[in-house]
């Protein structure tokens, strides 16, 4: 349809307010733009390019609070390992490593959304990072969360040979654990450079903030006021590459969720056994405590870490598996997945409070303001539980003060 003098038109049927009509475009202003119309594939509708208010509700209230908490509760406990000399076992030298991991993935994954949000309050724009920005955020985010998952696993296989195996247990060794982690970090290193090409490109795309189809549209100045947003994407805009990124993701997780429940699983029998071997030796309640104290570390550790990191794992396994783009397009759901994730890794040392006495104890001797030197080094008196943990069940100056005990007698 042509309009005579005003070039070529283009009509679209409205219903508003209960009434029905047309609206006529003028699209003879084409001609002002170089290669005239912008190609129409760049074009994003505006629901793609603002934040979605539950999104923003996420990016502004949760994610620092979770930040705050993350951040407040992992320092606090590297800080009573410091100052708590019994709390120096093999155990939670993982754990320390553990949360350096957490601290890092932390601040660069919340960080990140918070900066965007900072630099584009209204538009999800990843351009402020820039191109290395991309890769590096990618890098380090993946770095840190394939070594939580391997170090989380190594507690678990640690605490398998502890109450399974105990004759063949190995890793109740600094210097075994200290190579164990070294591994850790660096095999997982390698493996997050493979996430890099997935996020080494910016595709910068056009919006505009008004609807050409709106009644009595201007046109002309709708087209000569675009907007545009970037976004990280992968190399040569080779979409496949971000559908196996997804499911490289996704491995590790479903192989540690596997293998640790496996493993807890074997735990509580070898625990059922033990308890039924020692009824002749220690009362009910002991055993009672025994298993249910150690039943809710391992409940725990588990449950949160299926919870926190299955929905957005498994949302990105389900995108490689179906090709889709869902990823991209479903972002209030992506976000929420990722709410979860940074979840997980401010809240272990909470768990450990909850479930452990004995880090209860080391968190409120660390943070009082008198400590007793001459019991610093004493440990609580439920051995048997450090043993089941894959921790020492004597430290040291418990060692030598039974030495120089048995010496006075002897004398």
């Amino acid at each position: 349809m042509t309009s005579e003098g005003s070039g070529p038109m283009r009509s679209k049927e409205y219903l508003q307010n209960g009434t029905l009509y047309w609206d006529t475009l003028n699209y003879s202003d084409w001609v002002a733009f170089p290669d005239g119309l912008p190609d129409t594939t760049d074009w994003l509708n505006l629901d793609e390019v603002l934040y979605h208010p539950s999104e923003l509700i996420l990016i502004t209230r949760i994610m620092p609070i979770i930040l705050a908490i993350g951040l407040a509760g992992n320092m606090a406990f590297l800080f009573v390992v410091f100052r708590v000399r019994w709390m120096r076992t093999v155990v939670n030298f993982y754990l320390i490593n553990l949360a350096v991991a957490d601290i890092v993935f932390l601040c660069v994954a919340i960080g990140e959304k918070l900066g965007m949000h900072i630099s584009r309050p209204d538009v999800y724009d990843e351009g402020s990072k820039g191109i290395s920005g991309c890769m590096l955020i990618s890098f380090t985010k993946g770095w840190c969360y394939f070594t939580s998952i391997t170090l989380v696993t190594l507690v678990s296989v640690g605490r398998f040979y502890a109450v399974c195996r105990p004759h063949d247990y190995k890793l109740n060794s600094k210097q075994r654990a200290l190579k164990l982690i070294s591994g850790a970090w660096l095999a997982c290193c390698v493996i997050a450079t493979l996430l890099i090409p997935a996020k080494s490109a910016l595709s910068k795309k056009t919006y505009y903030k008004a609807d050409i189809w709106a009644p009595n549209a201007n046109l002309s100045d709708i087209l000569h006021n675009p907007h545009s947003r970037k976004t990280c994407v992968p190399v040569a805009h080779a979409s496949w590459v971000a559908f196996v990124t997804d499911g490289l993701q996704a491995l590790p997780f479903l192989v540690a969720l596997s293998g640790n429940v496996i493993i807890y699983v074997c735990i509580f029998r070898a625990l059922n056994d033990r308890v039924s071997k020692t009824s002749r030796h220690n009362s009910r309640e002991r055993k009672t405590e025994m298993r249910d104290r150690v039943s809710r570390m391992l409940i725990a550790n588990g449950t949160m870490f299926f919870l926190c990191l299955a929905p957005f794992e498994l949302t990105s396994l389900w995108a490689m598996v179906t090709n889709d783009t869902f990823l991209e397009t479903g972002r209030p759901w992506t976000q929420f997945c990722r709410v979860m994730m940074y979840l997980n890794s401010a809240v272990n040392p909470i768990i450990y409070n909850i479930t452990n006495p004995r880090y209860r104890q080391a968190f409120m001797r660390a943070f009082s303001k008198k400590q007793d030197r001459r019991h610093e080094s004493k440990t609580p008196s439920t051995v048997q539980l450090s043993h089941l943990r894959g921790e020492s069940q004597e430290p040291k100056f418990k060692k030598e003060v039974s030495h120089s005990q048995s010496n006075s007698h002897s004398h």
